[in-house]
């Protein structure tokens, strides 16, 4: 539609909208690998595809004014065929050796992937939603989006939802019919990238034990960065705890009402990315980019943008 002058500021007022939004690139996801809890109803999808769409448009177009306009590259070269759990852990313990980050804790995962050129959108939504990957192009280069939920989720969740959709970027799962499989192996992986076996067998040791002091993993979440659940199927798949011990353990933590918040243990450092932000920032100092222009690519009012001291 072309509407006149008057029309359009009136429809920028009534959808509190400048009029810039309407000037820019928009973009069309593709690859789209959506991580639920329950089944999430198809104007949801809808409505987080285009809000990541959004993001990523405005996201582009900074970097593009900025000059920074930077691509993921898959490390792998070609994406490497996952079919089961030994190769998720084979292929995460590669990916650790590709990107030279030894056996170390990861401090801030958002930060990494930003580093690698992915963009990571953090919304709060229904909690049915966990996660999603998708890719899109600009001007012909392909650019990819990992949106997390962060509503009611932890920094250690958000870690581990993080590499799960970096997992479904990086190996071939198109093979795979069985939707639950696919993504237990990117849960795998996520958990292997987070803890590496060397890390937790040192810290718990490699013998099999007939019990585990919640202290013990308590100990390992505060290190790496990872939820006492997901420590508890690294020690399942190495056979250091049997199976049922397993089982009985995740019925304690059910119980207990474990997931989520409520979790002993704190992981102290803050999971996030201040990239675009700083990106906007330099553009303003350096006269590249105005106050109102900024606001836009961040997705706030003038007003919000102004009084954002979140990186100030």
């Amino acid at each position: 539609m072309l509407p006149s002058e008057d029309i359009f500021i009136l429809r920028c007022n009534a959808l509190n909208l400048p009029s810039s939004f309407f000037e820019q690139q928009t973009v069309n996801l593709k690859e789209v690998e959506f991580r639920k809890l329950t089944k999430l109803s198809a104007k949801k999808q809808k409505q987080i595809r285009e809000d990541a769409a959004d993001f990523l448009s405005r996201y582009v177009e900074l970097e593009k004014l900025m000059g920074v306009l930077d691509r993921f590259e898959n490390p792998f070269g070609e994406r490497p065929v996952v079919k089961t759990r030994d190769d998720a852990e084979k292929y995460a313990l590669q990916l650790r050796k590709l990107w030279k980050l030894g056996t170390h804790p990861i401090q801030n995962v958002t930060e990494l992937l930003e580093a690698k050129h992915l963009k990571v959108q953090e919304i709060s939504v229904d909690a049915k939603f966990e996660g999603m990957a998708a890719m899109a192009e600009y001007e012909g280069i392909p650019h990819y989006v990992v949106v997390i939920n962060a509503f009611d989720r932890p920094s250690v969740r958000k870690r581990l939802t993080c590499l799960h959709e970096l997992a479904h970027l990086c190996f071939d799962l198109s093979h795979i019919k069985d939707e639950r499989l696919a993504e237990t192996l990117c849960h795998h992986a996520a958990g292997a990238l987070l803890l590496p076996e060397k890390e937790l067998k040192d810290m718990i040791g490699s013998t099999r034990r007939k019990k585990i002091a919640v202290r013990e993993l308590v100990a390992v979440k505060e290190k790496f960065g990872i939820a006492l659940s997901a420590v508890l199927f690294r020690l399942q798949y190495f056979g250091i705890i049997t199976d049922s011990y397993a089982k009985s353990q995740f019925r304690y933590f059910s119980m207990k009402k474990w997931r989520g918040p409520q979790e002993p243990g704190n992981y102290p450092v803050k999971e996030y990315s201040a990239r675009m932000s700083l990106l906007l920032d330099r553009g303003v100092e350096e006269g590249i980019i105005s106050i109102s222009k900024a606001a836009h690519l961040a997705g706030k009012t003038t007003d919000e943008f102004m009084n954002d001291t979140a990186y100030r």
